[in-house]
């Protein structure tokens, strides 16, 4: 992992959850900082600028259609293809996504 510099991007936000994709990028959700994909270096960074409803990601999945789906502080988001769809709290009660089946 080269080129990947965890003090410049991560140094003051912890990683919650790590899930590596078919393709073999590994996907980190971030305590503050969203989600991070790279492989040798970081492929793109997703934030509540890129239509995330918080940077605070607590399970990260990818299902067999290829979409993945996240669990954030402030509801569920699918992620396929460059489009974010957000499932929030008007939809439940309790925003908060912790786990993912």
């Amino acid at each position: 992992m080269q080129g990947f510099s965890w003090k410049s991007y991560l140094k003051d936000y912890s990683i919650e959850c790590i899930q590596q994709s078919r393709n073999g990028q590994l996907w980190l959700g971030t305590n503050g900082y969203g989600v991070i994909v790279f492989s040798d270096t970081i492929d793109y960074i997703l934030t509540v600028d890129q239509g995330l409803p918080s940077n605070y990601i607590w399970t990260i999945t990818e299902a067999d259609s290829g979409e993945f789906w996240l669990g954030t502080s402030d509801g569920l988001v699918k992620y396929q293809g460059q489009k974010v769809e957000v499932y929030s709290n008007s939809y439940w009660k309790a925003p908060v996504v912790y786990a993912i089946k």
